[in-house]
């Protein structure tokens, strides 16, 4: 192991605009949506997985809930290891 990055591990919820991007967004509108991309967010877990991505031994040190939404990070996580 060559470096260890600690702390949070957030994950991102983004909205797949359907119809007209994001130039639509009226305040008191409903916009349509035709999905979500999740990934991994904040400092911690995206720079881990770049130093990875680049060759570099890493190791990612946090903590994550039993909740749906932890499960949704270590699953993104394991697909990157």
């Amino acid at each position: 192991m060559d470096i260890i990055v600690a702390g949070h591990i957030c994950l991102d919820i983004i909205p797949d605009w359907r119809i007209g991007g994001i130039k639509t967004i009226i305040p008191g509108h409903i916009l349509e949506m035709s999905g979500l991309k999740l990934s991994t967010g904040g400092a911690v877990a995206n720079t881990g997985i770049t130093l990875k991505k680049l060759g570099i031994s890493t190791t990612l040190l946090g903590k994550i809930g039993s909740d749906a939404i932890g499960k949704v990070i270590l699953e993104i996580l394991q697909k990157e290891d």
